[in-house]
């Protein structure tokens, strides 16, 4: 595991863009200050974080989740992709098996996909705290949102409910890095893994029932318009992702 993240690490590109993707959410907090600059008042901390969605048209909120599997893809999921094509990855299942290679990329994968985006969301929960804590701004009347269930028990308690969405969204993302990784270590194909992760993300977030609506704190929906997007998702990576490790370990590749 510790070479594994230290391959990753140590790749200058994929340090960048961990970084970057670190700092999307991060960035967001200066959008706000522009708007403040703008003539905005100064906004309530408790529903002004990145996963609340308080910026005006909030790209940075789509650059991030939209292209998620592109980031995670090159970050978490090259790694075997590249053992495939440096004729590496035989060395490495015959030294450790090839059991422990498979469990060794997709627990890296998802230690390392659901760690930049927690830090990530983190980073941006804590600025906005520090920075806008006098603020009483919110952009949304949260009183009528008190007739859906979510919001019942989100607007409430907005910090808790700040913290236990990062959690959520991060574990999503480390769902999705995991899924990744499987279809990387069976299918070999850089162009079909790219292309089929990307719509396996894609779909449920583009849909009328989006996945965008799970990841957001203060929305004015009830469980009944998120849970079947949420479940699906998890119950089809998961299904992906034990399909695809009993494929691999059950060929006999060497």
């Amino acid at each position: 595991m510790s070479m594994y993240i230290a391959r990753i690490l140590h790749d200058r590109r994929k340090a960048f863009l961990i970084i970057i993707v670190i700092l999307i959410p991060v960035l967001e907090v200066v959008q706000i200050l522009y708007q403040m600059k703008m003539g905005d008042d100064v906004p309530n901390p408790h529903y002004a974080t990145f996963l609340a969605l308080y910026t005006l048209r909030h790209y940075l909120h789509k650059i991030l989740f939209w292209f998620l599997p592109l980031f995670l893809l090159f970050i978490a999921n090259e790694d075997s992709l590249e053992d495939y094509d440096l004729r590496y990855r035989n060395i490495l299942v015959v030294r450790s098996g090839k059991s422990s290679y498979i469990k060794t990329k997709l627990t890296g994968s998802f230690l390392i996909s659901a760690g930049i985006i927690c830090l990530g969301l983190l980073f941006n929960m804590l600025l906005i705290y520090i920075l806008f804590r006098e603020g009483t701004y919110q952009k949304d009347d949260y009183s009528d949102y008190l007739y859906y269930d979510i919001s019942k028990m989100t607007v409430p308690n907005p910090v808790i409910s700040n913290l236990v969405y990062i959690v959520l969204t991060s574990f999503l993302a480390g769902l999705l890095g995991t899924v990744g990784a499987a279809l990387s270590i069976v299918l070999k194909d850089r162009r079909i893994v790219y292309g089929l992760t990307f719509l396996l993300w894609f779909i449920p977030v583009m849909s009328k029932q989006s996945l965008m609506y799970v990841i957001q704190p203060f929305i004015s929906v009830n469980y009944a318009a998120v849970m079947p997007t949420l479940t699906g998702l998890i119950l089809c990576y998961c299904v992906i992702i034990a399909s695809s490790v009993y494929a691999e370990v059950t060929e006999d590749d060497l």
